[in-house]
């Protein structure tokens, strides 16, 4: 299943707006969003889904009568 621009977006604001909550700040303290992610040691969720994507398709990959193209229709490659 491919993760849509749409729901990709809603995946980053949840995100931002959890780190935010954290430690108990809002919008209106302007802090960026790269000094939040520092605070909070929190990973971004694409990059976790990007990861999770290749390890998945790294274990297809040593499965017997998977091919190269039956991964490649998966969508792995994008976010």
């Amino acid at each position: 299943m491919s993760l849509t621009l749409k729901s990709a977006t809603k995946l980053k604001t949840t995100q931002r707006a959890i780190e935010r909550v954290m430690p108990g700040l809002s919008l209106r303290d302007k802090i960026t969003n790269h000094k939040m992610r520092k605070r909070t040691g929190v990973e971004d969720v694409m990059e976790r889904v990007a990861t999770s994507k290749l390890r998945w398709a790294g274990h297809l990959a040593r499965q017997e009568g998977v091919t190269l193209d039956m991964i490649q229709l998966m969508d792995f490659h994008n976010n």
